[in-house]
C-alpha cells in the first residue's frame, strides 16, 4: 500500500472518529437532567426529617427505575445537600424560588411532590400530588397523582412506598425528553 493511500485512509478514519465524538457529545448535552424536590409532607401526626427523606428517596427511585437511559436523575441526597443550608429553598414549592432550586441542582425539570397523610383505621391514608416545573420554575402541563388507602381504610408503609414510587415512575416518559436550551 502506498504512503499516500495510507495517509488518505488515516485522515478519513480520523475524521469519522471526530464526527462520532461530536455527535455523541451533542446528544449527551441534550439529555434531560431531572430532579425531585424534597417533598412537602402534610400529616395529622409528626413526620420526622428521616421519614421525609425516605419518602424523597422513594420518589427519586421510582423515577430513576422508569426513566430513559439518556436521562440523568439527580439523587435525593444531592438535592438535600444542595438545599441543606437554604431553608427558604428547601421549603419552596412554587413560584420564582423554584428557578433557584433548579439552578442549584442543575435540573432541566424539577418534580415537586405534595404528600398528604391522614390517620385511618388500620394505618394511614397517603395521597401524593405531583407537578413538574421547567428550569425557569414555570409549571408544565405534566402532573400526576397516586394514593394508598382512604379515610375508612388505611395503608401500611410498604404499600405507601409503592404508591409513591408509581407516582414518579408514571411521569418518567414525559420528563425524560431532551433538555430545552
Amino acid at each position: 500500500m502506498s504512503a499516500g493511500l495510507l495517509r488518505s485512509r488515516l485522515v478519513a478514519a480520523t475524521l469519522c472518529a471526530a464526527v462520532s465524538i461530536l455527535l455523541l457529545a451533542e446528544g449527551a448535552a441534550q439529555a434531560a437532567r431531572v430532579a425531585v424536590h424534597v417533598p412537602i409532607v402534610e400529616s395529622d401526626g409528626k413526620v420526622t426529617e428521616g421519614r421525609r427523606n425516605k419518602f424523597h428517596d422513594v420518589l427519586v427511585n421510582g423515577l430513576k427505575e422508569a426513566a430513559n437511559a439518556d436521562t440523568t436523575i439527580v439523587t435525593g441526597e444531592e438535592v438535600r445537600f444542595a438545599l441543606g443550608d437554604k431553608p427558604s429553598l428547601l421549603e419552596c414549592k412554587d413560584g420564582p424560588c423554584l428557578q433557584k432550586v433548579a439552578e442549584l441542582v442543575k435540573a432541566d425539570r424539577l418534580i415537586v411532590a405534595r404528600i398528604t397523610i391522614k390517620a385511618a383505621v388500620g394505618g394511614n391514608s397517603y395521597k401524593v400530588a405531583i407537578t413538574v416545573f421547567d428550569q425557569n420554575g414555570v409549571a408544565t402541563p405534566i402532573t400526576g397523582s397516586e394514593s394508598c388507602g382512604d379515610d375508612s381504610e388505611g395503608c401500611n408503609l410498604n404499600r405507601a412506598f409503592a404508591a409513591l414510587k408509581r407516582s414518579t415512575a408514571s411521569l418518567a416518559g414525559q420528563v425524560s425528553g431532551p433538555a430545552k436550551p
